[in-house]
């Protein structure tokens, strides 16, 4: 239980800082490709308010041209409204005539030739706005009927955004590891308190369990003895009775503290788990009908289980004792396998069952209120030894109210 604490610790932990750090980097790197995509769009629409060229720089592939910052700009000295950007920006603006003919309106980029750029424009006639091959953007628009496409080369630009991108993935990629590394004697240190008072309750348990032997096997002698002299009286058969109790408790607790401390699964093999469970389930017919209730069974011939099988019989005989302690007129036992999994369900209807989740109901002498003012004998351990049962199986164990009635659902 105390791995399963501690792996549970780590893995929460980690998803939360992985959660805080995924949630930070992404936006950081969304508002940082939102800037460039913005700084993009703002140079395409100063093309497509210039006629598609930037004035004064659209000489000669090449050529020096006439370096006096075109019109519209404010005299910023960062983005797009630098002087700098009607000289620096790589483009092409395409007009397309509605009978289809092309003409070239600016030609100012080296990695595609005039033709391509005149195709490219062609297959973008239908769009407005957007990314073309990840590092180009583009516009369309309109002046009567003729169609201009602009396309702009921003790698340049984006190359620090896909920078951050990658520094970002790295950063975070270690910071994750360093995180998940510092976790591990974290988490020791974190589930040490409990993992002391665990060994001190099943210390004390045990303790309890064996103490109480020698005296219960005391007065159970003196009973026999009193029979043997007076015979058999109500006060001896009630002492009988209560001794017998006792010991069937010590017994739990034993089972108990025996199964939470197992390692290992050197006592596992294959066997018929359906063969099993109609065995125990036979005389558990009588004694039910004996109490005025049913037992119902649902049980799949055939269905295999790789476990301890002295284990899955304290398991079995726990959420039987369960039931025939809690239904108020019936238990329904299934069993079937489906997609390699072993379901295993009991079902009883109970007076005050809460709908809803009953995790509390496999915690160490749990008993609600509701249950102890009934006057139902019992001690809160039958269904803890069925959680430690199925947790040393690795299976889950899932307890919940539904229309007055009391499900307790297995997987294996």
């Amino acid at each position: 239980m105390i791995k399963k604490l501690r792996k549970k610790f780590i893995i929460t932990a980690f998803l939360a800082v992985f959660a805080l750090v995924f949630s930070i980097l992404a936006v950081i790197n969304v508002v940082n490709f939102a800037i460039v995509t913005a700084d993009a769009d703002r140079v395409t629409e100063m093309l497509s308010r210039s006629s598609g060229r930037f004035e004064g720089f659209d000489g000669p592939q090449n050529a020096p041209g006439d370096r006096t910052p075109p019109g519209g700009f404010n005299g910023g000295q960062f983005g797009p409204n630098s002087p700098e950007t009607g000289a620096s920006t790589r483009y092409f603006t395409v007009k397309i005539l509605p009978d289809g003919t092309t003409e070239t309106v600016a030609y100012r980029i080296s990695i595609v030739t005039e033709e391509q750029a005149v195709e490219w424009a062609k297959s973008l006639v239908d769009k407005t706005v957007g990314w073309s091959n990840q590092s180009y953007r583009y516009r369309v628009w309109h002046n009567g009927q003729e169609t201009y496409v602009t396309v702009i080369d921003y790698s340049r630009e984006l190359r620090p955004t896909y920078n951050v991108l990658w520094a970002s993935l790295i950063g975070g990629g270690v910071g994750l590891i360093v995180t998940f590394l510092a976790l591990l004697p974290i988490s020791r240190a974190v589930v040490k308190p409990i993992e002391n008072n665990d060994r001190k309750q099943r210390r004390f348990i045990s303790d309890a369990a064996y103490e109480l032997k020698t005296p219960l096997s005391v007065i159970d002698t003196n009973r026999k003895t009193l029979e043997l002299k007076s015979g058999p009286t109500l006060e001896t058969e009630s002492i009988a009775r209560e001794v017998k109790g006792l010991v069937d408790f010590t017994g739990k607790l034993d089972t108990l503290v025996t199964l939470e401390t197992a390692v290992g699964k050197e006592n596992f093999r294959e066997f018929d788990l359906s063969a099993l469970l109609t065995e125990i389930l036979r005389p558990y017919k009588e004694v039910f009908s004996e109490k005025g209730k049913t037992l119902q069974e649902d049980v799949a011939p055939g269905v295999l289980l790789n476990g301890d099988p002295r284990q899955i019989s304290e398991l079995l005989n726990a959420c039987l004792e369960n039931g025939l302690q809690y239904a108020d007129s019936y238990l329904t036992v299934s069993l079937k396998q489906t997609e390699g999994r072993v379901n295993l369900d009991f079902t009883n209807d109970a007076k005050s069952v809460i709908d809803g989740p009953l995790d509390s109901v496999f915690e160490t002498f749990y008993r609600s209120e509701d249950v102890k003012e009934s006057g139902i004998e019992g001690a809160g351990i039958g269904l803890s030894i069925a959680r430690s049962v199925v947790s040393s199986h690795n299976g889950r164990i899932m307890a919940r109210g539904e229309n007055g009635c009391f499900l307790l659902k297995i997987e294996l």
